[in-house]
């Protein structure tokens, strides 16, 4: 393994993912090799000249059109209708693909109101959440009679590729892409970053701050409505 090896490495990673997830395939090796100079099974470090730097994760969202051709995409074939559903309830929900998936119908709540939510504990951390379902997720809970059709995550991920290809969608779609919408959306209703925070399950603001990507049209809408108040 040399200096030149790793850098040939790290660019092909870098034709497929984006910088923080080839920072984190490299910093696998450098572990590996690290070991190796620890235990005299290496005398030169290649990684002496390479800095890995992380950089700011760049996270991928659907706008509210994207997300609505998804709604409204119907092919007539009942895993791919069932797998658009599962994405819609996630998008109007934040949650992840593992906390979707050991829902049950009594994990739904219901305010005196009519607004449904989930309040749970994180499979991954632990952490609490309050998840408040949005309109066309309950749609989708009420057509199921509050029981999901759940199927594996490596399926639901290679269906909606498929759906993907079908709408002619330039983003990737996979299940996790749906979370980081519910939370721009919300971010782009004016609901607070701590309030957001809270939904998903996260320990700190700085986690959610990731997902505070406003679209154009919210800029604008928030300037001139700002500046027609005086």
């Amino acid at each position: 393994i040399t200096n030149s090896v790793i850098l040939d490495y790290m660019a092909s990673l870098g034709n497929t993912y984006d910088q923080v997830t080839v920072v984190g395939y490299t910093q696998k090796i450098k572990t590996v090799v690290q070991f190796a100079l620890d235990n005299d099974r290496m005398r030169i470090n290649p990684f002496s000249t390479i800095h890995l730097r992380k950089g700011e994760k760049n996270v991928q969202y659907l706008t509210e059109d994207e997300l609505e051709r998804i709604r409204t995409f119907d092919t007539h074939n009942n895993s791919l209708n069932r797998v658009r559903d599962l994405f819609i309830f996630q998008a109007s929900s934040g949650l992840s693909y593992t906390d979707m998936e050991k829902l049950s119908p009594s994990d739904f709540q219901k305010t005196t109101d009519g607004q449904y939510y989930i309040h749970d504990s994180r499979r991954k951390t632990g952490i609490t959440y309050t998840a408040v379902i949005l309109p066309e997720g309950v749609e989708i809970l009420k057509k199921y009679n509050f029981k999901l059709p759940m199927i594996s995550n490596q399926k639901m991920n290679l269906y909606l590729k498929t759906i993907q290809n079908l709408i002619g969608l330039k983003k990737p779609l996979y299940t996790h892409i749906a979370r980081h919408t519910y939370a721009t959306r919300c971010l782009n209703k004016g609901i607070r970053l701590e309030v957001v925070a809270k939904m998903l399950g996260h320990s700190t603001t700085k986690l959610t701050q990731h997902y505070a990507k406003l679209i154009q049209s919210s800029i604008l809408a928030e300037v001139q409505e700002a500046f027609d108040k005086i």
